[in-house]
C-alpha cells in the first residue's frame, strides 16, 4: 500500500516541520505526537480529489494528559499517490493551508 520511498511530513504546527522516511518513520512520528494526549479522536470531514493527491480535512477532539478538558483541532492532510501506492503524507494545521499546498488556494 505504501511506496518504497514513502515520506511523511509534519508541518511546523504539527510536530516541528520534520520529514520522516518509511512507514516506520511515520509510525514513530505519530507515536511521539500522540504521547502528549490522554484521549485523541480524529473524524474525517471532507475528502477532495486533486488527481494524484487527495486532501482529507478532519476534526480532532483530544484531551491532553493531566487535564480534564478537551481540545478541538481542525486540520487537513495531503496524501500523494504514485504508481498506485501512497508515496507521501503531509499534515497541515488547516484546510486552507492544505489547499494552498496543492495549488487550489492562494
Amino acid at each position: 500500500m505504501f511506496h518504497e520511498d514513502f515520506e511523511s511530513i509534519f508541518t511546523s504546527l504539527i510536530g516541528g516541520g520534520e520529514t520522516h522516511t518509511g512507514v516506520d518513520g511515520f509510525v514513530a512520528a505519530w507515536s511521539n505526537w500522540l504521547a502528549a494526549w490522554a484521549a485523541y479522536r480524529m473524524t474525517p470531514a471532507e475528502a477532495i480529489d486533486c488527481g494524484d493527491q487527495v486532501v482529507v480535512c478532519y476534526e480532532v477532539l483530544a484531551r491532553p494528559k493531566g487535564s480534564t478538558g478537551e481540545v478541538k483541532l481542525n486540520g487537513a492532510d495531503v496524501w500523494t499517490v504514485r504508481d498506485g501506492k501512497i508515496a507521501r503524507w503531509e499534515a497541515y494545521p488547516s484546510r486552507r493551508a492544505a489547499l494552498k499546498a496543492v495549488g487550489l488556494e492562494e
